[in-house]
Order: C-alpha cells, then sequence, then structure tokens
C-alpha cells in the first residue's frame, strides 16, 4: 500500500497544480472534486494501515548525538527533542 500512496500523494500535488493554474470554472471544479476523492482515499488508507509511533529514550546527550548521526535519522521523521518517529 506504500507505494500506493506514494502515487496519491504525486497525483494530489499534479492535480492542485491544475487547480491552482485553471484558467475555467469548470477546470477549477473538475480539479477540486479530483482532490477532495484523492484526499478521501489516503485517509482511508491511513484508517486501514495506520502509522505506528516509536518512543526511543536515550540516557545523555551523547547517545542522542549517535543515534541522530545515524544514517537515515532526519529521513525518518525522528526530532532531537522527542526522537520519535512515524512509519510511513
Amino acid at each position: 500500500m506504500i507505494l500506493d500512496e506514494k502515487a496519491l500523494f504525486e497525483k494530489l500535488r499534479r492535480i492542485e497544480a491544475l487547480h491552482a493554474g485553471a484558467t475555467t470554472p469548470g477546470e477549477r471544479d473538475a480539479a477540486a472534486n479530483a482532490i477532495r476523492r484523492i484526499q478521501e482515499r489516503l485517509k482511508l488508507a491511513e484508517k486501514e494501515d495506520p502509522p505506528v509511533e516509536y518512543k526511543v529514550t536515550l540516557g545523555d546527550g551523547w547517545s542522542r548525538k549517535l543515534f541522530m548521526a545515524r544514517p537515515g535519522a532526519m529521513a525518518s521523521n525522528l526530532s532531537a527533542t522527542g526522537a520519535s518517529a512515524t512509519r510511513r
């Protein structure tokens, strides 16, 4: 489902660009309806596969720095203060 979600987000981005550049009310309405339908599909996908949250507790500043220095720490939505992540 993750690939499907990525495709939906990409489609949503393109439709939002179409909506922003629409020159007629019909184009704008059609794009707005498409945006609404894709957002509904994304909400349904999140209900089917809810995100998993991880909590990591580190004892000292050095451990936190080491943990945050690992490859992909920023790409996986980790914060330096709370060090929690959501899988998606």
